[in-house]
């Protein structure tokens, strides 16, 4: 790796060539083999398991749908494979965030999906994910931008005289607090909007549409030790009275601006199981006062 760091020229696309065989075999990942020749490599250093070392993290791309991350622990003068963090569309960039009662580091990755060929949809996330001696969990996804298009008559409305394009946004202001826990806190700016012409094949200009509804939803996530994941809070099952971590309130979704409700929260329980439940179900208890909560 070191020497990879340091090559030019022709020597650094031999080593870059070997790095990615070597990276594409250690992840499993041998469908990729074919993708290796328009690969492109990238190396950061950091302590992602807490040993007081500097791993390596080696980031790969193929193009803008393919990205794989993988972890090499420093054993000597040599790198042992660790793990692969996850595949990601087009990752935008990395940071590193300590968390200070582990002694390991937070990767920290913002991930852009552009969809427009298909979905019609452009995303852009903010993913965190931790060590946990295993394997690399995911304790944080926030989406940082959404934009998402359809017509009307996709909806299985009957045949209209006049369809629509309709289009949802949303644009997060974020913001971190580093500390021993630290703190996300987001503000959501969602948009509904409806086309000002109709019956276009194509999706219309971003000046044919017309806004008909807005909504912020701030939302806050701590660092919770006790439950190794960023949550909202802490909540009690009805059913069976167990304590549960509030990962995610899925009422805070911009399609709830157009009558999608969805009333549930995202929950953690003690067997660290994450599933989905109604709120109806979880009687959230005192909110987070502290940054770190007691165990």
């Amino acid at each position: 790796i070191k020497e990879f760091q340091e090559a030019k020229g022709t020597k650094k696309q031999e080593l870059q060539k070997k790095i990615v065989e070597k990276v594409f075999t250690d992840a499993k990942k041998q469908e990729w083999m074919e993708m290796s020749s328009m690969s492109t490599v990238d190396i950061l250093h950091g302590d992602l398991l807490g040993n007081q070392e500097k791993e390596a993290i080696v980031i790969i791309s193929t193009g803008p749908k393919n990205t794989l991350i993988a972890v090499y622990e420093k054993v000597g003068k040599d790198y042992k494979y660790v793990d692969i963090v996850d595949t990601f569309f087009e990752v935008k960039n990395i940071q590193l965030i300590p968390i200070a009662e582990s002694g390991k580091e937070l990767l920290v990755i913002r991930e852009y999906a552009n969809q427009m060929l298909g979905a019609f949809e452009v995303s852009t996330f903010i993913r965190a994910y931790i060590w946990t001696g295993t394997d690399f969990a995911l304790v944080l996804n926030i989406t940082e931008e959404y934009r998402t298009y359809w017509n009307e008559l996709w909806d299985g409305k009957k045949l209209k005289e006049e369809s629509r394009w309709l289009r949802i946004m949303q644009n997060t202001n974020l913001k971190w607090e580093n500390s021993s826990y630290p703190v996300v806190r987001v503000l959501d700016r969602q948009t509904y909007a409806t086309s000002t012409i109709t019956n276009s094949v194509n999706i219309p200009e971003e000046g044919q549409f017309e806004v008909m509804k807005i909504r912020e939803v701030p939302q806050t996530y701590y660092w919770s030790g006790k439950w190794q994941h960023f949550i909202k809070g802490e909540g009690i099952d009805s059913k069976t009275g167990n304590t549960v971590a509030i990962l995610e309130d899925l009422s805070a979704s911009p399609f709830q601006m157009i009558g999608l409700a969805n009333e549930s929260y995202r929950i953690k329980r003690q067997n660290n199981v994450v599933e989905v439940v109604p709120k109806e179900l979880i009687r959230p208890v005192e909110p987070v006062k502290k940054t770190p909560l007691q165990v």
